[in-house]
């Protein structure tokens, strides 16, 4: 199956720029369609990062009217961006070869929104937090890696110029890399170049780089296999220099889970990446 439904969850702590431009040009190169949705904490519930027990009424609606102002912005931004792009917005599918999108506002948590709708994407593009472009917001970022069973891709800080035309499979043996190479199958069949790039630290039993490019062979996926011993740098360093040496607009990883989510995303390659990355990042659990 190609990529012809894409989900970009947004909140009032992310980029839009971020998130839209990335959704949308793959919503371009596949002829997918890209819903928008923006997540608002529900009336009498949790707001941002606080309860809304012990605040007073008028503090509460002040809150709310922050978030239908927000999501009148965001939604001005996206028929904005739709226009520029000439892309229609359809909430129903047509079997005309070419990108649609549509706009939502769900009164739930970003979280249990992601949780409730992720399963039932093809792709979900998370942005980057509005004030810190090293951080994904990590209450789109948990649900979408964990909870949706789906691939995750994370947005650059700046808007890509392409999405796929080189890709970098970082390979490391695991179960989640083959995930990964699995998920990333309909951008490898558009790309004009993939690279299975792997560091070879013989942390993890499996497959080797050269089998997965066999793989990819079978599947007549053009491919280069690169090995380099462990050196000086962090493993996270020596794959984004390799993507960079080689002009990659994609990388493709696997996400490794350890017992407790909040030391998957605080430490280890993850976290380099997500932090250093200037090109989108495909990841699977």
């Amino acid at each position: 199956m190609t990529i012809k439904r894409v989900l970009v969850p947004l909140s009032s702590e992310v980029n839009l720029e971020c998130a839209l431009s990335s959704g949308l040009l793959i919503a371009q190169e596949f002829n997918a369609h890209l819903d928008a949705v923006f997540y608002k904490f529900p009336l009498g519930g949790h707001l941002p990062f606080e309860s809304a027990e012990g605040l007073s009424g008028a503090v509460i609606d002040e809150r709310i009217n922050e978030q239908d102002d927000i999501a009148l912005q965001c939604r001005q931004h996206f028929e904005s961006a739709l226009e520029q792009r000439k892309i229609d917005q359809l909430d129903a599918p047509l079997p005309a070869s070419r990108p649609s999108a549509a706009w939502r506002v769900v009164d739930e948590t970003p979280y249990f929104g992601v949780v409730q709708a992720g399963g039932g994407y093809d792709l979900i593009v998370i942005g980057r937090h509005k004030l810190n472009p090293q951080r994904t917001p990590r209450e789109l970022l948990e649900p979408a890696l964990f909870q949706s069973g789906r691939p995750v891709l994370v947005a650059p800080p700046n808007t890509p110029r392409s999405t796929g035309s080189v890709v970098l499979a970082a390979w490391n043996r695991s179960a989640q890399s083959a995930r990964a190479v699995s998920a990333a199958a309909p951008f490898f069949e558009l790309a004009q170049k993939v690279i299975v790039f792997a560091v070879t630290t013989g942390a993890k039993r499996g497959p080797e780089a050269g089998e997965i490019g066999r793989y990819l062979d079978w599947h007549q996926i053009r491919n280069e296999v690169v090995e380099i011993p462990p050196d000086h740098r962090p493993v996270g360093e020596a794959i984004l220099d390799e993507a960079k040496e080689r002009g990659a607009d994609l990388i493709v990883m696997g996400v490794y889970s350890h017992s407790r989510l909040r030391e998957l995303l605080l430490g280890g390659v993850t976290k380099y990446i997500l932090e250093h990355a200037d090109l989108p990042v495909l990841m699977m659990r």
